[in-house]
């Protein structure tokens, strides 16, 4: 956007020099335009500070102004340009604007001497710059009101230029052009103090929503933790309980040094060059879900990954996790097919694995040994917690050392495993079995607690040091409960109790039958009073996300709402936060429950053709021109995955709405169908005589949507849809999706 905050990138990083760490890596400017003289996308950048012009490339724009709005905390950018340029004074008062001389001599050329180079510029000939430059590059521009002097002036060459032919005029650059029809308009609307309105394209604003509403489809990495039981060691040091975390402090390092993770080397034997890295302890207490008692105090050190350098002493860093839809499938199939679970820990997980490359860190405070911390480090022979690549390097060790015990990896979900007639799912170092009969679970969990052994007795894999957690009783956060009819609950109390918390709500506060008002239409609310309220809105977006996508469909549409304006959140969306809040205050104790029928999928869809519409935020808000989709995928009746989020592109009807909901909601639906199939051919589970064909119903409401999916004929109306949007069809042909009118 013109005028819009630009940050650019500082010239010696630029040229790949390095900057005093505390240094800003950008400064702030004023977007003028892309450069007509270099590539697209070389912005001109007006310096705040010297009041030069200049082209940049390295560039980051904040099309929306978010970065200098009271709610965003940054300091608002000191102005020096208009000073330099001679437009205000020191103090800040404006240079007025001098008495037009009928008399005045004019220079050769028939300009005012005003414009000469060297001397200040008036308004009226700052006017005429505008206008030249605005010529030269071809855009239609609206001004501002002029003062009297200024349209005295312009007033009788715009008599004449009306009457006539518009003259030739002359740039800077000595190129002469002629004015546009729309630029003697736009005078002429001046001149009768109408001021032409700018048409703000909608395509140049990004709109920051998406990016929110992606990351939100992964809640464990998502949220955001206000959790006072988590903090650093000085913090933790204060605490009533310090005595429990030094406690913890002394077996953290005593598990690490008796399982010879690593070793006390001089400072003078590491090798040039190599980085020493620091080491940083984090300290938790662990609460039981259903009670909120403190069970275990955690005192977890961690090696500064923020220090380590890419190339040096890391390269990938990814690492799969379970999501909660597999979990949850497995969790309906057990009911289904009445087989045991139990959950496990892999204890001290990461060190378990050797380490990527030879890494150096410092000797953690408060431990005492022979030599002294400014003499001796550590040499790591174990993947430590805090490296960037631990993760994935234990995930790797996990994955080797089941494939060597016979488990196969699942070709659907990177976090599902087989072996025999045993299921383990895992989330980093939290694992899961499923099978008919705990002895086949115990079975699976003996040899993993058993080292692996060549013909020759070497040991070529070994054994994981675990605990056997029992039955399922809480897993990522959620807590799970039988229930004495054999169905199982899954709810939240205690971080909804968290969020109660944050949002200051005590026994008094009232509630709301509904999450969302249904007369209230959220949107970015520009004019609108910055947020009041003290707690963090992001952060209570994350938790709330967190049990939207865990345990309560029924927040869905509110949550996501809400988390578009996480940027800038004013006053009406605060509000809407605080009405979940009192949503969640009636029904904290509330869960799902599931209570399977039978094997089958069916999904639920609709579509908001443009329900958000607003004309008065259309231009600065995109998204009020797209439409919603909601859609709810059951297995034997209990919910799988559901989702709230509005449409990448922009629909034209009702029935492309509805087409492009069906369309997104059986991408899930085609990865759970191959999980199922995937699990019936390992597992070869089955509740009836004959193994059950797995197959899913969609129901619809929209007559259009239904003939696109069921007939791939090209319509007029409907040849423009991309190929994303038919993946399905090739499932309705074979009969393993079914899609139905409701």
């Amino acid at each position: 956007t013109f005028g819009c905050p630009v940050y650019v990138l500082d010239g010696k990083l630029q040229v790949g020099k390095g900057v005093p760490k505390w240094d800003d890596r950008a400064r702030i400017g004023l977007f003028l335009g892309f450069s007509p003289r270099h590539g697209r996308k070389v912005a001109l950048v007006l310096n705040l500070t010297t009041g030069h012009v200049s082209p940049q490339f390295h560039v980051v724009f904040d099309d929306l102004f978010d970065t200098l709005r009271p709610s965003s905390g940054n300091a608002f950018p000191k102005s020096l340009w208009q000073q330099k340029a001679g437009f205000v004074l020191e103090d800040g008062t404006p240079v007025l604007p001098k008495k037009k001389d009928k008399k005045e001599p004019t220079t050769e050329k028939g300009r005012e001497p005003s414009s000469i180079p060297g001397e200040l510029q008036t308004d009226e000939t700052r006017q005429e710059t505008i206008v030249d430059e605005s010529f030269e590059q071809g855009e239609d521009i609206a001004l501002p009101p002029q003062d009297d002097d200024v349209m005295n002036v312009l007033e009788p060459e715009l008599a004449k230029e009306s009457t006539r032919e518009a003259p030739m005029r002359s740039t800077r650059s000595g190129r002469n052009i002629r004015p546009t029809t729309r630029w003697l308009e736009s005078l002429e609307q001046q001149k009768h103090g109408i001021v032409a309105l700018l048409a703000v394209p909608w395509e140049v604003f990004h709109d920051d929503g998406y990016i929110i509403q992606e990351e939100m489809d992964n809640p464990i990495a998502f949220v955001a933790s206000t959790n006072p039981d988590i903090m650093y060691l000085d913090e933790a040091l204060k605490q009533p309980d310090s005595k429990e975390f030094q406690k913890a402090m002394i077996d953290e390092v005593k598990s690490h040094t008796d399982n010879d993770h690593w070793k006390i080397v001089t400072r003078a034997s590491v090798p040039t060059g190599e980085m020493i890295l620091p080491a940083v302890w984090a300290m938790r207490r662990k609460r039981r879900i259903s009670t909120q008692e403190v069970y275990k105090w955690k005192a977890r050190l961690n090696l500064h990954g923020g220090k380590q350098e890419y190339g040096l002493n890391y390269w990938e860093t990814y690492s799969p996790v379970i999501t909660w839809t597999t979990v949850r499938l497995f969790l309906v199939l057990a009911l289904l097919n009445k087989w045991a679970t139990r959950q496990v820990d892999f204890v001290l997980a990461f060190p378990q694995a050797d380490i990527e490359v030879p890494m150096y860190m410092e000797i953690p405070r408060g431990f005492h040994h022979e030599g002294s911390r400014k003499t001796h480090c550590l040499l790591l022979e174990k993947n430590i917690y805090g490296q960037r690549q631990a993760g994935r390097v234990w995930n790797q060790y996990l994955h080797d050392g089941l494939v060597a015990r016979g488990f196969k990896q699942s070709k659907i979900d990177m976090c599902l495993y087989y072996r025999k007639r045993v299921a383990l799912l895992f989330y980093v170092d939290d694992g899961i079995f499923c099978a008919p009969t705990q002895g086949d679970i115990d079975e699976a969990y003996k040899i993993l607690s058993e080292p692996v052994l060549s013909t020759k007795g070497k040991i070529l894999h070994r054994a994981f040091v675990m605990t056997d957690e029992g039955s399922l009783s809480d897993y990522l956060g959620v807590e799970i409960k039988e229930l004495p009819n054999g169905c199982i609950k899954l709810s939240q109390p205690h971080l909804i109790q968290s969020v109660l918390d944050d949002l200051n709500f005590n026994e008094r506060t009232g509630t709301k039958k509904t999450p969302a008002s249904a007369a209230v239409k959220l949107n970015r609310d520009i004019h609108g009073e910055s947020m009041k309220d003290e707690w963090s809105y992001r952060a209570i977006i994350g938790k709330m996300n967190f049990i939207e996508k865990s345990t309560r469909p029924d927040i869905a549409y509110a949550v996501h709402q809400c988390a578009r304006f996480s940027s800038d959140p004013k006053e009406s969306h605060a509000t809407a936060v605080k009405r979940i809040g009192k949503y969640l205050l009636a029904t904290k104790d509330k869960g799902m429950i599931l209570n399977p029928k039978n094997h089958s999928f069916d999904c639920w869809v609709d579509a908001d053709f443009v329900g958000n519409w607003d004309r008065v935020y259309a231009d600065v808000d995109p998204g009020t021109a797209k439409s919603r989709a909601g859609y709810i995928i059951t297995y034997g009746a209990c919910p799988i995955v559901w989702a709230s989020k509005l449409m990448q592109e922009v629909a034209l009807s009702t029935a492309e709405a509805e087409y492009a909901a069906i369309s997104m909601s059986l991408r899930d639906v085609i990865f759970l169908m191959q999980v199922l199939e995937e699990t019936k051919a390992e597992l070869g589970w089955q509740t009836n005589e004959e193994v059950p064909k797995v197959h899913c119903k969609l129901f619809e409401d929209n007559s259009g949507a239904l003939e696109m999916a069921r007939l791939p004929k090209m319509r007029p109306r409907t040849k423009h849809l991309c190929v994303k949007m038919h993946h399905f069809r090739e499932h309705v042909r074979k009969g393993l999706v079914s899609i139905n009118k409701i």
